[in-house]
């Protein structure tokens, strides 16, 4: 089953890599060159597991990491990337809207 993904990461290369070999596998891929504009994306929709970056000008990945657990708790991590479960994610979110 296609999953919505998102990918944080400055560096073009590796974005581009990842979202061609995630778009192979017909997933939704949405990419984001920097923290602010994942935030920003997380305000929009929810995706089903989050790619980020943890080294990147600006804001950092691990204050990016900071700003979504605020938005909801994290299910699960994994070294460098950081994978959230959708259905719990947007529970929180929408307890958080009311």
């Amino acid at each position: 089953m296609p999953a919505t993904i998102y990918v944080t990461d400055d560096d073009p290369a590796i974005r581009s890599a990842v979202i061609k070999r995630l778009s192979r596998r017909q997933h939704r891929v949405t990419s984001f060159d920097s923290g602010e504009a994942l935030l920003t994306a997380l305000d929009r929709v929810l995706p089903d597991l989050i790619l980020l970056d943890l080294k990147m000008p600006g804001l950092s990945g691990l204050d990016t990491l900071r700003a979504v657990r605020i938005k909801c708790p994290p299910v699960a991590r994994h070294h460098a990337d950081c994978l959230w479960h959708a259905p719990k994610f947007r529970r929180c979110h929408e307890a958080r809207s009311l």
